[in-house]
């Protein structure tokens, strides 16, 4: 089934999650490494800090995927013209 063709809004959507999600991600490597919740709070520490960490790669990983996808498209597309203009 072939992705249908994006617009800029779908890009500019993709490019936001992944930088929501690097920050979301950041945010929780940051409480990981610079404070000291998770003894403090335990397991509720260590859940906030995964949380943040999960959310952040699952909103970033599939706006990748799609990026990508959209690259190699535009990538064999302009090999195909490429080829039919020799």
């Amino acid at each position: 089934m072939p992705l249908p063709e994006p617009g800029h809004t779908t890009r500019n959507v993709m490019v936001s999650l992944i930088i929501i999600g690097a920050l979301l991600a950041a945010a929780g490597l940051s409480l990981a490494i610079f404070t000291k919740i998770a003894p403090h709070q335990g397991i509720t520490g260590i859940l906030i800090i995964t949380g943040l960490i999960v959310g952040g790669l699952a909103l970033s990983v599939p706006a990748k995927l799609y990026l990508t996808l959209q690259l190699m498209r535009h990538s064999d597309a302009k090999g195909a013209a490429r080829q039919q203009r020799h």
